[in-house]
């Protein structure tokens, strides 16, 4: 289903990035594909208060960010008790060595994109994401997407998946 492409006024994201120019930027993309209700922050303090009163729908997260790193913030969103711990979250980083990837993936992330991201990338990405399935798995203190270090500790067939969405 993920060649379906959905109408994105009805969501709502949170753009989070330090840099104002960045945020800006992703910002006037959004409401390019006609996103509405766009809100940004410059760092992650405080996150789930503005996930929670603006019922945020998709996270945009930039991963070299200060006083908490991207890394810091999604791992506080993938807690357990954290209410949302299932939002979709696209990771933007100016640093995308592999390193830097499977730091962001096997922490939660969604997906992981490369600034400076095209607009035709960043449309695919969230129309992908908002219209594809996704699975989720608790381990420890985790509620999150499925990660290929999830499925590489274990056979895909041994997962315990605690909910399979399709938007």
């Amino acid at each position: 289903m993920a060649g379906r492409r959905r109408d994105l006024s009805a969501l709502s994201f949170l753009v989070v990035d330090d840099k104002i120019f960045m945020r800006e930027l992703v910002r006037a993309m959004l409401i390019g594909f006609g996103v509405e209700n766009i809100i940004t922050k410059s760092d992650g303090l405080n996150i789930g208060r503005s996930i929670d009163q603006n019922n945020i729908d998709v996270i945009i997260l930039d991963w070299m960010m200060h006083p908490f790193s991207g890394l810091q913030v999604l791992k506080n969103i993938r807690r357990i008790d954290f209410a949302e711990a299932t939002i979709p979250v696209i990771v933007l980083t100016g640093h995308a060595d592999v390193q830097c990837v499977n730091e962001a993936m096997g922490a939660g992330a969604d997906t992981v994109l490369s600034k400076p991201v095209s607009t035709k990338l960043m449309f695919l990405t969230i129309n992908t994401l908002i219209t594809a399935t996704r699975e989720f798995i608790q381990i420890g203190n985790y509620l999150g997407p499925i990660t290929r270090a999830h499925r590489e500790m274990m056979n895909a067939d041994d997962l315990e998946l605690v909910d399979e969405i399709d938007e």
